[in-house]
């Protein structure tokens, strides 16, 4: 619990490098797919840190795909998907998205956040608000060929698909 915190701080106090980002954030990664640490890392705001680092560093296309890694474990705890939306975390990963078309992998991930984070009504509405729509139509088009950017894609216009407002 403390080396989360201490880390988390760390990366909080530390957003300018994208060294340390990019290091945290694969730690980050790691440690939120066990089921436990994800309400210690959550505690220790991790979310808050990782959607700071993905917005300081909206630039660099690893440390985008790094974050939506990051946020798609966290959000795996049904807790933890409307503390993202609260982050910014939705409006975070948008805006890789759309900043990094080209990046298939940023696409594929930043889809899997989306349709995490679309399992309630509220979080539905907060994607289609931040462009989740649009960055989802985006990815799909401008990545034929992969597969996994098709299905993630998909997936998420058929859950935002669940709120009316959004049809």
């Amino acid at each position: 619990r403390g080396a989360s915190r201490r880390w988390c701080w760390g990366m909080g106090a530390h957003t300018p490098i994208p060294f340390v980002q990019s290091a945290g954030f694969r730690t980050l990664q790691i440690l939120a797919e066990i089921d436990a640490n994800r309400a210690v890392i959550v505690r220790a705001g991790g979310i808050d840190v990782v959607v700071a680092g993905m917005v300081a560093h909206r630039s660099l296309t690893r440390l985008q795909e790094q974050g939506c890694v990051v946020l798609v474990n966290l959000a795996e705890s049904d807790a933890n998907q409307a503390a993202i939306a609260r982050a910014g975390g939705i409006e975070a990963v948008v805006a890789g998205m759309l900043a990094h078309t080209s990046a298939s992998g940023i696409q594929e991930q930043g889809c899997v956040v989306l349709l995490k984070l679309t399992v309630d009504d509220e979080n539905r509405k907060a994607v289609a608000r931040a462009g989740g729509v649009e960055a989802a139509v985006a990815a799909i088009g401008h990545h034929t060929s992969i597969s996994g950017v098709q299905e993630r894609g998909c997936q998420a216009l058929l859950k935002l698909a669940g709120n009316d407002e959004n049809k």
